[in-house]
């Protein structure tokens, strides 16, 4: 079941992804490193880890500037692996090589996070060694993802792979979203992306939960026909891919909201498949 709220919260997040990563949108960027990551790349622990988010949209931080709006091109992956954060000096490969127009662009992000004016009481934190490391307190709604800087044709592959594990809540699982173009709202920093009509309670990305067991296992393979419940669209259009997130459970509506609890949980390295 979904909430409204929920809902808003997700349209929201597609927003502010977009104008923080995109590369045509660097120029009007904030991004501010919160210290709480350790992917010294210099473009990734910022990104949705601090105050990074542009006046008027919402969840933005006091003093975000806007970005410049801008017109990014499909994006093609040069080979399967999306995420890998092992051996590297930069804190682990973000898609694939930087700089190249043909690259995918992804980089990792949790929420929420804090304004520096601005405390939130459950903010959560990532770090990476040789994994993305998600911790702290789930006492809203949270989770973690990828953005893929502009939009990915994935269209070739059949869907994706990842290995996850930890501690994640009462649950013991984790809800994966896959954010079409279809399916999430026009996006303010890049004028070709977005095209789900009327407010973010109206778009939504399809969805698959998935069990998260406590010690590392063998990796999850999801094809993009098992993610379901898109709205207005209710599938995946590879085509088309923004982002992938993860979230947590968590309740808040008729009445019954959920009691905060802690999570520990670790992302091995993402990758497409045939």
């Amino acid at each position: 079941m979904r909430s409204a709220r929920r809902d808003r919260i997700a349209g929201s997040l597609g927003l502010l992804l977009f104008c923080l990563g995109a590369p045509a949108c660097m120029e009007g960027r904030i991004v501010v490193d919160t210290g709480s990551g350790d992917l010294p790349d210099g473009s990734a622990d910022g990104a949705m880890n601090g105050p990074g988010t542009v006046t008027g949209m919402p969840g933005a931080c006091p003093g975000a500037t806007p970005c410049t709006p801008s017109t990014c091109q499909t994006l093609q992956p040069l080979d399967p692996v999306i995420a890998d954060w092992t051996g590297s000096s930069t804190g682990g490969r973000f898609g694939v090589r930087s700089g190249d127009p043909a690259a995918v662009q992804s980089q990792p992000w949790v929420y929420p996070t804090s304004c520096p004016t601005e405390q939130t009481p459950y903010p959560l934190s990532k770090t990476s060694s040789g994994v993305l490391r998600m911790t702290g307190t789930v006492g809203t709604w949270s989770g973690f993802g990828l953005w893929m800087g502009c939009m990915v044709d994935l269209s070739a592959y059949g869907g994706i792979s990842f290995s996850v594990w930890g501690d994640a809540g009462p649950s013991g699982a984790l809800t994966l979203e896959v954010a079409t173009s279809a399916d999430s709202p026009p996006d303010a920093c890049i004028t070709n992306v977005g095209t789900c009509a009327g407010d973010a309670s109206a778009c939504s990305a399809p969805s698959v939960t998935v069990p998260v067991p406590v010690e590392q296992g063998a990796p999850v393979t999801l094809r993009w026909s098992d993610f379901m419940g898109g709205s207005p669209v209710a599938g995946v259009d590879p085509a088309q891919v923004l982002s992938l997130s993860w979230s947590f459970g968590w309740v808040d509506w008729g009445g019954t909201v959920s009691a905060p609890y802690p999570i520990d949980v670790s992302l091995g390295q993402v990758q497409l498949v045939p």
